[in-house]
Parts: C-alpha cells; structure tokens; sequence
C-alpha cells in the first residue's frame, strides 16, 4: 500500500512540476520555434492544399511498403542530405488547447510513471541512500514510458483510432 500511496503521489508531485516548468520556467517553449504570421500563413495554405489525412509524415519520404533499390535509396539519401528535412505531426482539424481531456492524460500517465518507478525502487536494495541514487534513472525510465503513453494516445488521436 505504500507503493501505491508513493506512486499516486509521486504523479501528483510531477504533474505540478510539470506545470510550473511549463507554465513559470519556460520549460514547454524550449527548443520550439515558431514562424512569423505572414510564412506561417503559406506554409499553412500550402500543407491545406497538400495534405488530405491526419497523420505522422517524415520528408523527404519513401515509400516503406517495400525495400528500396539501390538507386531508390541513393536518390533519397542525396535529397536528405540536401536537406531540408521534416517530421511534422499534422491534423486536419484543431483540438481544444488544455482541454481536460488531455489534462487528463497528462496525469494519468504521469501518476502512471511514479507507479512504474515507485515498484521498481522498492525492488531495489534495502538501503535508503542507495534508493535515493537510482531514484533518478528510473525516474527518468518512468517517466519515458509516460511519455510514451501520451505519444501513443496523441497517434491515436490523429488516426482515430
């Protein structure tokens, strides 16, 4: 039962976290760049006009229904590394922003990943100090499959699944 307390508060601890770094520290913003209004406009009208489907795309692409030829390969790796190079997660429609559906899901699976590391350092050896030192590898390690969980409930969203 102790695990479980631990685990379920565990989430609670990393779910705030997780909004005061999104929300105080700039953490969500890290690394994202954003277009000024007039390029978004285009690149926006241009993936409408191009892209039918809700999906996960990689350019430039291939076709993976089978195994490319030698030439085939060749050809794309030249327009690889010509560049540019994309990996866009695209919807056809918007979605609620914060929506408590997906509040929801950050939760969850954040109490989920405490769960995961909190039985995972109770099977670890007796002693406190040496809890304490794989308490973050496997913070880390729970915390990716929660990540995984929600890129997961994400695709499926996208595919409708």
């Amino acid at each position: 039962m102790r695990i479980v307390v631990a685990g379920i508060v565990g989430g609670i601890v990393m779910f705030v976290w997780g909004a005061v770094g999104h929300i105080f520290l700039g953490v969500g913003e890290a690394g994202i760049k954003t277009l000024p209004d007039a390029k978004e406009a285009a690149v926006v009208a241009a993936m409408k006009a191009n892209i039918n489907e809700s999906g996960l795309y990689f350019m430039p692409g291939m076709d993976m229904s089978r195994s490319p030829s030698a030439e085939e390969m060749a050809a794309w790796t030249a327009k690889y590394e010509a560049g540019p190079t994309v990996f866009l997660v695209y919807s056809t429609s918007g979605e609620t922003t914060m929506s408590p559906r997906q509040l929801g899901i950050e939760f969850a699976s954040n109490v989920l990943a405490a769960l995961v590391g909190a039985f995972m350092l109770s099977w670890s050896v007796p002693s406190f100090g040496k809890r304490v030192a794989l308490a973050t590898p496997v913070e880390q390690l729970s915390q990716t499959l929660g990540q995984l969980l929600d890129a997961k409930l994400t695709i499926e969203h996208i595919y409708d699944f």
